[in-house]
């Protein structure tokens, strides 16, 4: 019978190691040491294919990838995951929390903002063109609004019927000569060149840009103009109800020298 002996005589103590056949790429198959217990053995991440080893036993025995990025990233790319974590629902109680958070104060959420701000993201080409291609893709389109281009809203049609023909509709009052952060001309909702008067009939993005239209209606005042300014549901109930005198509509039409058709007739 074979000595397991070296030639010197001594027994040797080098655990045998067992290697694996090649796979068809000619990548090995995993190499198992019988020095190592079966449970620590390396294991090759189902994602990266890094080999690594976890500390314990049973973390060996469960563990399928290195780490938490690559279990993420295999999360990531399985559809009854991405069905479940991206809804409306899960959006928005994400979007929610971020905001609190944002919100809070702290000096981390603070930090985050200000970072946030500097990035400044659209201010770069590239990141035009990408978003651009995307909405192009998505056969994006601007919702249908008020406003240049769009035709005259309900009330301002209604409105332009019973002012008179010296006034105009999408009147444009220019400027002169070009400012910085200013355009060429400033846009009328309904406008009468010979009083000076503008009126805008103002919507529901008129919250959102307060001091925009202040901002227009003291450039026009600095040229002479007066720029009245009502919303659009007061104007239609004012005509619905007949446009009486007394309202205040009537009256701050009538002290910048507005006289409506039927006023005239009656």
């Amino acid at each position: 019978m074979p000595s397991s002996s070296d030639s010197t005589g001594t027994r040797s103590c080098v655990h045998p190691t067992t290697h694996g056949s090649q796979r068809e790429g000619g990548s090995a198959h995993k190499t198992w040491s019988r020095e190592t217990p079966w449970f620590l053995q390396p294991k090759a991440c189902e994602w990266c294919g890094k080999v690594f080893v976890k500390k314990t036993a049973q973390q060996q025995r469960e563990a399928r990838f290195c780490g938490r990025s690559c279990s993420a990233k295999w999360r990531m790319r399985q559809p009854e995951y991405l069905a479940k974590v991206h809804t409306p629902e899960v959006a928005a109680k994400r979007g929610a929390a971020k905001s609190a958070w944002f919100r809070s104060g702290s000096e981390k959420a603070q930090r985050e903002l200000e970072r946030l701000r500097s990035l400044k993201s659209m201010s770069r080409p590239e990141v035009r063109e990408k978003l651009s291609r995307r909405l192009r893709e998505m056969n994006h389109r601007p919702s249908v609004r008020g406003g240049n281009g769009t035709g005259m809203t309900s009330a301002q049609a209604t409105m332009l019927g019973i002012l008179g023909e010296q006034w105009k509709a999408e009147l444009s009052v220019s400027l002169g000569r070009r400012r910085p952060s200013y355009p060429t001309c400033y846009k009328l909702d309904l406008g009468n060149a010979e009083l000076k008067v503008g009126i805008e009939l103002d919507g529901n993005s008129h919250y959102s840009r307060k001091a925009q239209d202040q901002k227009k209606d003291a450039a026009l005042a600095s040229l002479g103009w007066m720029v009245l300014r009502f919303w659009n549901w007061e104007i239609l109930a004012w005509i619905n109800s007949g446009t009486p005198k007394e309202d205040y509509i009537s009256t701050t039409l009538a002290s910048n020298g507005i006289h409506l058709t039927q006023w005239a007739d009656a």
